[in-house]
């Protein structure tokens, strides 16, 4: 995760998200939206530079923007500053939120590629237990998650091999699917690297969420549209 952070904290990257912060939702954003009440409380998990967190407040909702990338989050203030809308922007991640205000959002966002850089089923579960704690009842939960099938002999044995040590007991050894990236973006520093979770198939998203307890339907853009229950 501290590498993760740093990949996305690195000017270059923070320049980047910076003007693409100016670009407004995307039309499948536009659609899902288009489902909440306005003045809703809307979560955005992954803010960055508060591309999606800005043009929700320009629509009159009420906005939580975090990040756990600091020169994130303060581009993401000056941004709904210079917009002069009223949102708020905290360093924090979503486990740590769900302790202090459980139940506080009508939807929540999971910008992509939150979900991929979670080291680990477990770490993911914890995340997606999180989401459900910080949504109130009847919520909406829009998990941004994606997944490229690569069936390449590399990939089979390196998986394979895992999968055997691991079912072997043999600690420290990284999941299937688990791999190490250089570019977030075509201007990303190939010297450096973090990483990411690549899942091949929709279903092995599905099985995470279903152990976690949420299900839900997909948007026909990908990601996951998730319903907490009325209580």
């Amino acid at each position: 995760m501290a590498g993760v952070r740093a990949k996305w904290a690195a000017p270059v990257e923070v320049r980047r998200l910076v003007r693409e912060a100016r670009g407004g939702l995307d039309p499948w954003e536009k659609d899902v939206v288009g489902q909440l009440a306005r003045g809703s409380r809307i979560l955005v998990v992954g803010c960055g530079a508060g591309r999606e967190a800005v043009a929700l407040a320009e629509r009159g909702f009420r906005v939580t923007g975090i990040d756990f990338v600091e020169p994130l989050v303060h581009e993401a203030r000056r941004h709904a500053t210079e917009a002069g809308v009223t949102a708020t922007f905290v360093a924090t991640t979503a486990e740590e939120l769900a302790d202090r205000t459980p139940a506080s959002f009508d939807a929540i966002l999971s910008t992509a590629p939150v979900y991929e850089q979670i080291p680990g089923r477990a770490r993911r579960g914890r995340f997606l237990h999180a989401l459900a704690r910080l949504a109130a009842p009847g919520a909406l939960i829009v998990l941004c998650a994606g997944w490229h099938r690569d069936r390449g002999p590399r990939r089979a044995v390196v998986d394979g091999v895992r999968w055997l040590m691991r079912r072997l007991g043999v600690r420290g050894v990284a999941e299937p699917g688990d791999w190490t990236i250089y570019h977030l973006s075509m201007i990303s520093d190939p010297r450096t690297s973090c990483f990411l979770h690549a899942f091949q198939r929709p279903e092995e998203i599905e099985r995470e969420l279903r152990a976690a307890g949420l299900a839900g339907a997909r948007h026909p853009e990908g990601p996951w549209l998730l319903r907490i229950p009325a209580r």
